[in-house]
């Protein structure tokens, strides 16, 4: 104390930097009290943030498998390198003939499609309306006269019996092969296999029964709803000069494009058509279903990664909410850092210094406290004196 007057200790400036492990161990600490004092918003945040992630997860796995529907939807009507070729109208002149002359397939334009080195396989197709009948009950439905590869490269599993073979076409055979659903009208459940069936009439046996599938493209009707016989033996029933289809494989999938426009190339030469002419020859296969899948899935992905990231984000507000109730908090405690002298970066270097200082603060409190309440009774005793009056005796006393 001097001339009433209590000094206090000076607060230090500057303290030693604490090492990297005192200040992990302080932010897990205030991170584990901010969460207490948050249990709502922290629970609300991490399910928040739980659900995002489960949320991503499921839908990323919902358009994988999205994916892989419409590949083996495409690939129940088409085996890789698949191509089916069906003729239109040329929309272009080519060598002085005129625009919008009809081009029609032949069995020779076929076979010289066949002969190309880069075919692995080829069948002709024919098609027609016809009606089948089995005892009492007929319908209307399309026959289709094929080649025996016509099951592979077409994928046209057996689920009873087997496919048209290569003796049925060389031999005119009358057998037929059934779609599952012509199968089942006509037989429901009774073995089809060994039947006879009647085309407009004629009588086919039955060696087979088509599997069922699931199919995503068609033409003409759908697979289940069509009947197979030799290409051979459609001629007994109906006009085969001209071919519908030209379906034909490549011998490696990975060159499927390149093939394919080989073959149009091919076939313009013979049919006098400019390859160029896309509604000349009409064409579709596993490269353009590929496309297809493409453009949907990754549009699909596209939105489902957007309500994904999305949801994330909710869950992250919340933590940013956390994050700004926990400075706030320490808004007034930084404030107070500053007023007792710490420097820009204190409270960052010195976090183990926070209940000193705030031991500090409150001794400072206590001096000044003292301080003032030491003056003010200095001053109150310095009035008293000069405002009391003088009684009798030290009148006296000043006289004497």
């Amino acid at each position: 104390m001097n001339d009433g007057v209590i000094a206090s200790s000076p607060i230090p400036h500057q303290a030693r930097r604490p090492r990297p492990i005192n200040v992990l161990t302080e932010i897990v600490r205030e991170a584990f009290f901010g969460l207490l004092r948050n249990r709502l918003r922290a629970g609300l945040s991490m399910l928040g943030i739980s659900w995002g992630i489960v949320s991503v997860v499921m839908l990323l796995a919902y358009g994988e498998g999205f994916n892989q529907a419409l590949l083996r939807g495409f690939q129940g009507a088409f085996s890789d390198g698949v191509t089916i070729l069906f003729p239109g109208r040329t929309s272009m002149q080519v060598g002085g003939g005129r625009a919008g002359r009809e081009i029609r397939f032949r069995m020779v334009d076929g076979e010289a499609v066949g002969a190309m080195p880069i075919v692995k396989a080829w069948s002709p197709e024919f098609m027609h309306d016809m009606k089948v009948a089995f005892a009492t009950k007929q319908n209307s439905y399309m026959v289709r006269g094929v080649a025996s590869v016509y099951g592979v490269i077409r994928n046209q599993p057996a689920a009873v019996g087997r496919f048209i073979d290569d003796e049925d076409v060389r031999l005119r055979r009358r057998v037929v092969f059934l779609g599952s659903e012509v199968a089942l009208r006509l037989f429901g459940t009774q073995p089809a296999v060994g039947q006879t069936v009647r085309l407009d009439g004629m009588p086919f046996g039955v060696v087979g029964v088509q599997r069922e599938k699931a199919q995503l493209a068609n033409y003409g009707r759908p697979d289940k709803e069509c009947v197979f016989i030799p290409y051979t033996t459609a001629g007994q029933l109906w006009d085969t000069e001209h071919l519908n289809m030209i379906v034909y494989q490549a011998v490696d999938p990975r060159i499927a494009e390149q093939t394919a426009k080989q073959v149009r190339q091919m076939l313009g030469r013979r049919l006098l058509f400019d390859p160029r002419d896309e509604q000349a020859l009409g064409s579709f296969g596993s490269v353009e279903s590929q496309e297809i899948i493409s453009g949907i899935v990754i549009g699909l992905k596209v939105v489902l990664t957007f309500i994904g990231v999305l949801t994330l984000a909710i869950g992250g507000v919340g933590v940013m909410n956390i994050m700004f109730v926990s400075v706030t908090e320490r808004t007034q405690e930084i404030g107070l850092r500053k007023a007792l002298g710490a420097r820009r970066g204190a409270d960052a270097h010195m976090p183990e210094r926070r209940e000193d200082l705030l031991d500090d603060a409150q001794v400072h409190g206590v001096v000044i406290h003292m301080q003032d309440h030491e003056r003010t009774t200095d001053v109150r005793i310095g009035l008293r004196h000069e405002k009391a009056p003088l009684n009798s005796t030290a009148i006296l006393a000043q006289e004497g």
